[in-house]
């Protein structure tokens, strides 16, 4: 069987008949002006189908006109569905992914938030620990500011003499002495003891230290030598021993390092004033400024 038009032999595949009535012509696709995709996609329309020759005829205008139009409106549908199908597909695709992404994005969320509230609560700890901290800290300085005025109360009858020869050990000349040079009245020998320290500053005699059973008897020679301040002529009564004895409050280790950094302090800042009185290290920047007590190292800043 071949084509009506081009004689060319048939594939039943790409043939369609005309179904007009008293005509049997066959054409391949491209003989009944189809393309491939139009012939493709008739379908059911193929039993319906009409040649250009019955389309022509009087009185087939307007139905073949109509079946060229279905022929087409039928592809278009199918194209559109084609592509309806297509985008719904796309679309579906697309929301799978931010369903996907906006479960992510909740769990990155609900692990931030929970992340912060880890971090607020450190913070919360952290600065609890801080305030903590610090109030310990002023606890200790504060015992240890206590402990350090306990061990100088055990002092409080004590006087330290610096600046005699070693040479000088009896205490009772000692005394009668040092009270004849400041005016004051001479203790009897059973109200006080006399020793020399085991330390001292290198190549100077070491200190001496005077140890009173009345802290009264005490304030008055210390008050006596800070006003007629003796020397060593006073002790030796040789004229060419013309340097001064000092003699101070006896204070611990610590309270005596303590005292030699504000010293240091006073220096540097240029302070009028730094003195000890009944165990506290008190500074003053000139006449009219407020005493300052040093209980610490802090106190100096």
């Amino acid at each position: 069987m071949s084509c009506n038009r081009c004689e060319r032999v048939l594939d039943p595949q790409d043939t369609i008949a005309c179904t007009a009535q008293g005509c049997s012509k066959k054409f391949d696709s491209s003989c009944a002006g189809l393309s491939l995709t139009t012939f493709s996609r008739m379908g059911k329309r193929k039993d319906t189908w009409k040649c250009i020759g019955c389309r022509g005829q009087k009185g087939a205008g307007k139905d073949s006109e109509n079946d060229e139009d279905d022929d087409q409106i039928v592809v278009l549908r199918s194209l559109f569905k084609e592509f309806k199908d297509e985008i719904k597909a796309k679309l579906s695709d697309v929301e799978n992914g931010l369903q996907y992404q906006s479960k992510q994005l909740d769990d990155v969320l609900t692990s931030f938030r929970e992340m912060k509230k880890t971090v607020t609560f450190l913070q919360t700890k952290q600065e609890e620990l801080a305030k903590e901290n610090q109030s310990l800290k002023k606890t200790v300085k504060d015992l240890q500011c206590q402990v350090m005025e306990m061990d100088q109360r055990s002092l409080d009858h004590n006087l330290e003499v610096n600046g005699v020869p070693e040479s000088i050990n009896e205490k009772t000349i000692f005394m009668e002495a040092l009270c004849t040079s400041t005016k004051v009245n001479i203790p009897t020998a059973d109200t006080y003891n006399m020793k020399r320290s085991f330390v001292g500053a290198p190549g100077k005699p070491k200190p001496i230290i005077l140890s009173f059973q009345c802290k009264q008897d005490r304030d008055g020679i210390l008050k006596a030598a800070k006003k007629y301040k003796p020397k060593l002529l006073d002790l030796t009564k040789n004229p060419a021993d013309v340097q001064p004895i000092y003699i101070n409050e006896q204070l611990t280790p610590q309270l005596k390092d303590l005292f030699y950094k504000a010293n240091q302090i006073k220096r540097e800042k240029k302070y009028a004033y730094l003195w000890i009185s009944e165990g506290k290290i008190l500074l003053k920047k000139n006449d009219t400024a407020k005493v300052i007590r040093i209980r610490n190292i802090e106190d100096l800043n």
